[in-house]
């Protein structure tokens, strides 16, 4: 019988049942030191009074105690040798969980979210086979969600190795096993390796995106049966619009023989990671009629505003152009960078697309077009037209990129980073902000010339990276925390990854949405750069944060530069050669400094 609000149980007070298994109780309690709430865990009499039991648990939880990993549910406390009842106490994480999410929408989750929870639980599961505990239990109501203190959304796992010490005394009863999750070489009694964890990763993932689990039966002997002789499900049948490479995903993780399973549990999600990276571009860059990709907005054409004269908009202020509805981003993982496209000789990198076709105006208010993602040449530099207190796109345009006659160096600077060789005959200033809309449009078109000037020597651009729109991230500092990851990038000396990585912040795949609900942790913010050639030390110079004080000191004094260069009101982006601001309204722009 569940213990009532106010009671005392091993020291701690009872507020409220958090949940009921077939283990036990979780209840929500006050600890009796630390004076905090925490989630209790107290298990059934049945299981506390059996000695065999009694002794695995120990062993387990104690070895998961000792896991310290942001997406692991820290352990605090449990009971001692002297204890009738076996008791564990974790940290309380007040989101909820996976299977509460699932019941909550009714259905699957946007597989965008889905492959980025999928993702944070993976690298807690990895983390955890390095230091030899199996989980065992994996499922959707052990991968809590937490908003970390960014306000993002992240993956947590808790009932590390708890399920270990009921295997022998319940599986076959099913009191503990979670059997639409559990790997066949478990229900036919073979030892269990990692790989275990990867199949139930699996199940749970096809759970996330279909909103069924892989086997569903109405028995467990059916399930069981299912597991152990029927051949993974396709999630592209059950969930029409599903991009068609989850089924691979899922056909490998739950493969029947472990050795035929991804490795590790981050190599599945990295697999995911890539179909829904790949399904985004195809959607954004080849539109074409057919069923809407699931719970993600369908891109629609819209024009662009014709090249303006002089500016005569709205006073100094924020963006007035038509708010953004919610973006979802890509979820961490292998970031697939540019691809090629055609052309006309062997550039050093794959060449860009033609650009956005010039539109006549809609009511004279900034429209982004939604429907083509311009791919960008290997190495090839963004940025866009963004007005922090003014606002207008300018004329974009493109050429075929060049080979490279030089080797660029990087420098870094007070107030950004120097790509080019040190006496290239022209430098320009060029001024973004990480979550302006419109921001890569104008560079996604001229990166080709700006990377054959840099190529070639005759240019050499000062990237200055700003933070002016912080406050209107979801998280309230992604935009300073890009500038650190891009700083992160460039303290590793090598100029081609710091423009892969700058290039990646602004596809339309990656950008955040002004006032937008998502944007991304420093985990994707580490993917990306990993995906284009970063070194593990510069991963981890990002996901630490470590460089958040500088990168805030950094677009500080860009953005003073900036308004020492337009006292009247700054724009982003802005290019300057020298004091004089370069007329980027001119399609030649760029070859005219060359």
């Amino acid at each position: 019988m569940p213990l009532e609000s106010g009671s005392v149980f091993a020291g701690h007070t009872i507020e409220r049942v958090l949940g009921v298994g077939g283990m036990g109780v979780v209840y929500l309690a006050r600890h009796p030191r630390l004076e905090r709430s925490i989630a209790l865990k107290v298990l059934s009499t049945n299981v506390s009074e059996d000695g065999r039991v009694r002794a695995r648990f120990e062993r387990e939880a104690l070895l998961a105690a000792r896991l310290d990993h942001p997406d692991i549910v820290p352990v605090y406390d449990r009971s001692g040798p002297e204890s009738d009842t076996l008791w564990i106490s974790m940290k309380h994480v007040p989101g909820g969980d996976v299977a509460q999410l699932l019941a909550r929408s009714g259905g699957p989750l946007p597989p965008p979210r889905a492959v980025r929870l999928i993702t944070g639980a993976a690298y807690g599961l990895d983390y955890a086979h390095q230091h030899g505990v199996l989980h065992r239990d994996v499922k959707p109501a052990n991968i809590l969600v937490e908003q970390d203190e960014r306000g993002q959304e992240r993956a947590v796992l808790t009932d590390f190795g708890i399920a270990r010490a009921f295997d022998e005394a319940e599986t076959t009863t099913g009191t503990t096993a979670s059997f639409a999750y559990v790997a066949p070489e478990r229900l036919r009694g073979e030892p269990v390796e990692t790989r275990a964890d990867v199949y139930s990763l699996g199940c749970t993932l096809y759970e996330m995106l279909t909103g069924s689990t892989p086997f569903p039966r109405a028995s467990p002997g059916a399930m069981i049966a299912a597991h152990l002789n029927e051949q993974p499900p396709r999630p592209s049948l059950v969930r029409p619009g599903l991009p068609p490479g989850f089924d691979a995903v899922i056909a490998t993780a739950l493969a029947k023989r472990p050795a035929d399973r991804f490795p590790t549990c981050v190599a599945l999600a990295e697999a995911a990671a890539r179909v829904m990276d790949e399904a985004q571009r195809r959607t954004t860059v080849n539109p074409r009629p057919g069923p809407p990709f699931p719970s993600q907005p369908q891109p629609q054409p819209q024009p662009i505003v014709p090249p303006p004269g002089p500016h005569t908009g709205p006073p100094p202020g924020r963006h007035t152009g038509p708010p953004p509805g919610p973006h979802t981003g890509i979820p961490p993982g292998p970031y697939p960078g540019p691809q090629p496209g055609p052309h006309t000789g062997p550039p050093p990198y794959p060449p860009v697309p033609q650009p956005y076709p010039p539109q006549r105006s809609g009511r004279g208010r900034i429209v982004a077009v939604a429907m083509l993602m311009v791919v960008l040449a290997v190495g090839g530099v963004l940025t866009g037209v963004y007005l922090s207190r003014r606002h207008h796109i300018d004329p974009i345009a493109v050429t075929t990129t060049t080979p490279p006659a030089a080797t660029p160096g990087i420098q870094l600077l007070d107030d950004g980073v120097r790509i080019g060789v040190a006496n290239a005959p022209t430098t320009i200033d060029m001024f973004n902000e990480p979550i302006c809309p419109p921001c890569g449009k104008l560079l996604t078109n001229y990166s080709p010339d700006i990377q054959s000037g840099i190529d070639s020597g005759r240019l050499a651009v000062r990237f200055h990276l700003l933070h002016f729109l912080d406050d209107s991230s979801a998280s309230r500092n992604y935009s300073t925390r890009a500038v650190a990851a891009t700083r992160c990038v460039a303290q590793s000396g090598d100029a081609m990854v710091y423009l892969k990585t700058y290039q990646g912040l602004f596809t339309p795949a990656f950008q955040p949405a002004e006032n937008g609900r998502t944007d991304h942790t420093d985990l994707e913010l580490a993917q990306l750069a990993r995906s284009v050639g970063a070194s593990s030390a510069t991963t981890d110079c990002i996901t630490s944060g470590r460089l958040m004080d500088l990168a805030r000191a950094t677009a500080d004094q860009g953005e003073d530069k900036l308004d020492q260069l337009e006292p009247a009101g700054f724009s982003t982006p802005a290019v300057f050669q020298g004091t004089v601001k370069v007329d980027t309204g001119r399609s030649d722009w760029v070859t005219r400094l060359n």
